[in-house]
């Protein structure tokens, strides 16, 4: 007797399974129960691997990660180190780095900075160890530095907002309307006739 599988059942009543009167259930991902298997007794399997007749497959060989490579290199670029920190779970300190770390030399697994502002220091070589499999040398120094990636933001967003107020169109703007403040602006290249 063959048996068809189930996809789909009408409730009639309406306290069924907490469903309206119509409701219908799905049963697609219900599978049907498997065959059963006989399988040989244990003396007859000794017998079979023994002759070699049943040798049990291999499993497949793990694909080569070429990504693993890379991943245990020493980021190019401080910026991107602080993206693979973040990538990896280590926000909180990627943030600290990213807005107190001024950068006075970056290498490969090397990393000198003055601290503007708190680092947590006690995890950061575990940290750093763990993103690319070797040890880094870390040193902190009192002053010098690059200016830390936050500061570098600001200033470049300063820069973009000193170009729009400079634009012939908005100081003329501004010598029009004496005491008027630049509330909001866009780089859009499009402009409306």
């Amino acid at each position: 007797m063959a048996v068809s599988p189930v996809t789909s059942v009408s409730v009639g009543a309406p306290q069924a399974a907490g469903r309206a009167a119509g409701a219908t259930v799905d049963f697609s991902d219900v599978h049907a129960p498997r065959p059963h298997v006989e399988l040989p007794d244990p003396a007859t399997l000794m017998e079979r691997l023994a002759s070699g007749e049943a040798v049990a497959a291999r499993a497949p060989a793990a694909p080569a990660a070429p990504e693993q490579g890379a991943l245990m290199q020493a980021p190019a670029s401080f910026p991107a180190l602080i993206e693979r920190l973040e990538a990896n779970g280590r926000r909180q300190l990627a943030q600290q780095l990213h807005d107190y770390a001024r950068v006075a030399r970056y290498g490969d697994h090397a990393l000198t900075f003055s601290a503007k502002g708190p680092i947590n220091l006690r995890d950061l070589p575990a940290a750093l160890k763990e993103l690319t499999g070797k040890p880094w040398m870390l040193e902190t120094c009192d002053t010098g530095g690059e200016p830390t990636l936050l500061e570098q933001e600001k200033n470049a967003e300063a820069a973009v907002k000193q170009s729009v107020l400079d634009a012939p169109l908005v100081r003329a703007a501004f010598e029009a309307f004496p005491g008027a403040e630049l509330a909001g602006y866009s780089l859009d290249e499009q402009r409306s006739a």
